[in-house]
């Protein structure tokens, strides 16, 4: 980018006054550098996602076997109460046709 600048500055006609660019240093931190916090974070973010990789593979059958038990019970339950439903519809009916043979 400062590059640009020079180049850029280099380029303009020569009445207009020229460009300066203060770079400010970062204030020294008193605690660690960044590449010791660097490797710390490595360091406990590279154990912790390998224990959460094994601890995936113990659960992921568990989480399997629950969703696919959810899954055939709701479908058992829907086909429960169609059936049901039919029923009712010719419990219904046999009365209605009980009814009117004894009306007649």
């Amino acid at each position: 980018m400062l590059l640009l600048l020079q180049t850029a500055a280099q380029h303009l006609p020569p009445g207009l006054p020229p460009i300066n660019i203060t770079v400010q240093q970062p204030p020294a931190a008193p605690g660690m550098s960044e590449w010791e916090k660097t490797l710390i974070s490595a360091g406990v973010g590279a154990p912790f996602g390998i224990l959460s990789i094994l601890l995936m593979e113990y659960l992921k059958p568990y989480i399997a076997k629950r969703l696919t038990m959810k899954t055939v019970g709701d479908r058992l339950a829907a086909e429960l109460f169609q059936n049901l439903s039919a029923i009712e519809a010719l419990c219904r009916l046999f009365k209605a046709e009980e009814i009117k043979t004894e009306q007649e």
